[in-house]
């Protein structure tokens, strides 16, 4: 292509990106690459024993909340404060926060889980109703069970002592799972 027209064509059109470039490098900073590969569940491992379709769309749902930066990031945010505002209470306060707590976490992993339930991938594949009910159950419980033991552990741990959290950890545990429940049923009886 040397000593060519379109050689010559092309050199003058590099040679003209690199002194705009040059130009603008002083007045806008470089965009960063977008990431193409998640921090979290890079691989495709199993996270459920059982392969049915309710446990495999749990399991796609669960990687998908984490896979997506902002919902990942409001997952940790929420997590921190709801631990800060069962700690710093005096005792009868932080058990109702607690509860209210979990009652708003249950809500707000329900909404994550409307959002996955109506994106263009689960419309793609025709779900029978009781498993998409049951997936959906499955995977929020899956997203509390967390910080319910950390939300749980924390308030018995700024009550009595670590081993009064590892028996409120339980009970926090065991009073989501009542309330998820609940709520899936409520959601079930509404649909």
């Amino acid at each position: 292509m040397k000593g060519t027209f379109e050689g010559d064509v092309r050199e003058d059109l590099r040679s003209r990106l690199q002194l705009t470039a040059i130009m603008l490098s002083r007045a806008v900073s470089k965009p960063k690459a977008p990431r193409t590969r998640s921090i979290i569940f890079r691989k495709p491992r199993k996270l459920l024993r059982n392969r049915s379709i309710a446990n495999r769309t749990a399991e796609i749902a669960f990687k998908a909340f984490f896979r997506n930066s902002a919902t990942m990031k409001l997952y940790l945010q929420l997590g921190g404060l709801s631990i800060a505002a069962v700690a710093l209470p005096p005792f009868p306060v932080n058990v109702i926060v607690c509860a209210l707590l979990i009652i708003m976490l249950t809500v707000m992993f329900y909404r994550s889980w409307d959002v996955f339930a109506t994106s263009d991938y689960v419309q793609l594949i025709t779900y029978d109703s009781e498993a998409l009910h049951l997936a959906g159950s499955m995977m929020v419980r899956m997203l509390f069970i967390p910080i319910g033991i950390l939300m749980g552990f924390t308030l018995g741990l700024a009550w009595l002592g670590w081993i009064v959290g590892i028996l409120t950890a339980a009970g926090a545990v065991a009073f989501g799972l009542c309330v998820l429940s609940i709520a899936g049923w409520v959601r079930l009886t509404r649909a």
